[in-house]
């Protein structure tokens, strides 16, 4: 947006202070109003965004250490784990099929149901040099819900199936050292 900013340029511990005015361009009219409200859309989208990623950096994490304990446990695990393993794996697929693309497949693929292609379009909202459309409207308000579906499902899988299935690990004796 137009307006006066502060610049911080740091390198090597020195520090640069100073002004920086943006201005619009004088070429083509421009709705400061409009432009503001956009602002406040994106920014909303944004932090949407950013708890989105970290939610699925959980379920990255879950994943990880799944496979560690599958790889630690191997063969020694008690009944109730082996069970808790499988309903896991079964989970942690369904979830990772829903939210990331398969990187068991090569090349260009973008499979239109998965989280991140529905997001591709938010360029449009945040990228607009304009004040938003309708479309644009509906576009952010169909993105925010589904992020929030997302985010429901992923919290419900972590305080659900994964904190059942974290506390199962935790109450099995696992070795790091082999015999």
């Amino acid at each position: 947006l137009p307006g006066t900013y502060q610049l911080r340029i740091s390198y090597m511990g020195d520090t640069v202070l100073t002004s920086l005015e943006v201005k619009p361009d004088p070429r083509s009219p421009y709705d400061l109003a409009g432009m503001k409200e956009k602002q406040v859309i994106a920014d909303q989208l944004l932090g949407k965004m950013e708890e989105l990623n970290e939610s699925l950096n959980r379920i990255r994490d879950c994943r990880e250490g799944f496979d560690l304990v599958r790889k630690l446990t191997d063969k020694e695990q008690s009944e109730s784990l082996e069970h808790l393993t499988e309903v896991m794996e079964e989970q942690l697929i369904l979830l990772e099929k829903d939210m990331f693309r398969d990187e068991n497949i090569q090349g260009i693929y973008y499979p239109s149901d998965a989280l991140f292609t529905q997001f591709s379009g938010t360029y449009e909202i945040l990228g607009s040099a304009t004040p938003l459309t309708e479309n644009q409207l509906d576009k952010f308000s169909g993105l925010m819900s589904l992020a929030d579906d997302a985010l429901a499902s992923i919290n419900a899988f972590m305080e659900g199936e994964w904190a059942v299935y974290r506390e199962a690990v935790l109450k099995e004796e696992i070795s790091l050292l082999k015999d």
